[in-house]
């Protein structure tokens, strides 16, 4: 439940940050846009093959905003367009698979353009439904066991003008959704797609805004801590394990778009005990459950939002249950200047810890 609830939140600001500019109607360029994925499941670990019965097919009906640099962060990024997606994913295996129907906020940052002509990588993150979850004795899926997974969704595009409304957007996609180890199994399900979309932009809107005035940036340090909650299984059908996390960060941001941070997390784990007990065959004492971190991160901050990547290695461990290193996604949303709220995955390398959501705070700043 934790796990569903956060992930809906984070779809929830990031909808509302991106459509609750205080720009006219006019200043709004709105577009529709329906794309249609052909593509196949890649078999990335043993025992998948057999699943894959047939090539997939994604449906997408999008609403897009374009941008036109009015913001700081709009100018950072080129004028990207961003907004929200619905789709409808069908597997190729009704019978183990089923269906999935999901949500993908997503950004859509410009790489070329050129008069009628423009290439676009698009960077969504959201949440899908699967209708057929792993259920013992029921079907043979070893994908995924849960029903809300988080979805991820890498799309490059070209865009070709037909008219003043009308564009064409030919593409490839690498679609990604698994749990976090909420529940088990959670292989992940990875699906590769060539794509064909159309848009239609459904109003008129004017290119000549007032832009912001945008101060000289100055480099700074900051001291950020930040805690979340998290839950797991370490088998299917087994029982839920809670942890907990905390980190404290120094932080320096040297432009309006990049942060570099180095800190110390904090971890407590209760699912770590069973599992090296399991492989060990002996009894570990309670401590086993915790375990501290040493962490670098690099961020790109949109606005409220900032996404980061982070690569730690256990400083202090009773047992190595896992790797010696570790990495963490990260997504911030600041509530306020600072207040923020975060959602991470936890892993060791390509294999998912947890999913972790929580709150933090900016305790100092250099200026």
């Amino acid at each position: 439940m934790l796990k569903k609830w956060g992930i809906i939140f984070f779809l929830l600001t990031i909808m509302s940050e991106g459509y609750s500019s205080g720009d006219s109607l006019e200043t709004q360029p709105f577009s529709i846009i329906e794309r249609t994925h052909y593509g196949f499941i890649v078999p990335h670990r043993d025992g998948l093959s057999n699943l894959v019965t047939n090539h997939t097919k994604i449906i997408e009906i999008c609403l897009d905003k374009k941008t036109f640099g009015a913001k700081q962060w709009e100018k950072d990024y080129a004028n990207p367009s961003y907004g929200i997606s619905v789709l409808f994913l069908d597997m190729g295996n009704p019978q183990h698979l089923g269906y999935g129907y999901g949500i993908l906020p997503y950004i859509n940052y410009p790489i070329f353009t050129k008069e009628k002509t423009q290439f676009n990588i698009r960077v969504g993150f959201g949440a899908i439904y699967a209708s057929t979850p792993f259920r013992q004795g029921e079907n043979k899926n070893i994908i995924y066991g849960s029903n809300i997974n988080a979805l991820i969704s890498f799309t490059g595009e070209a865009k070709f003008q037909v008219n003043d409304k009308l564009n064409i957007h030919p593409g490839i996609a690498f679609t990604h959704f698994s749990n976090g180890a909420y529940n088990l199994p959670n292989l992940g399900l990875n699906n590769a797609s060539i794509n064909l979309g159309l848009s239609y932009r459904i109003n008129h809107f004017c290119t000549e805004f007032i832009p912001d005035t945008f101060s000289t940036f100055k480099p700074y340090l900051e001291i950020n801590a930040s805690g979340g909650v998290g839950s797991r299984k370490i088998e299917p059908g087994g029982s839920r394990f809670y942890l907990g996390a905390g980190n404290i960060e120094l932080a320096g941001r040297i432009s309006t778009m990049s942060q570099f941070s180095i800190g110390i997390d904090e971890f407590y784990n209760t699912s770590v005990k069973p599992r090296m007990e399991n492989q060990l065959g002996t009894t570990l004492s309670n401590s086993a459950i915790f375990q501290t971190g040493v962490v670098v991160a690099y961020c790109l901050k949109m606005n409220r939002l900032q996404i980061g990547v982070a690569w730690g290695t256990y400083a202090h461990t009773e047992t190595i249950v896992d790797k010696r290193f570790y990495h963490k996604l990260t997504n911030r949303y600041y509530i306020t200047d600072k207040v923020f709220a975060k959602l991470v995955l936890k892993t060791h390398f390509a294999r998912a810890d947890y999913f972790e959501f929580g709150l933090g705070f900016k305790l100092w700043k250099s200026r």
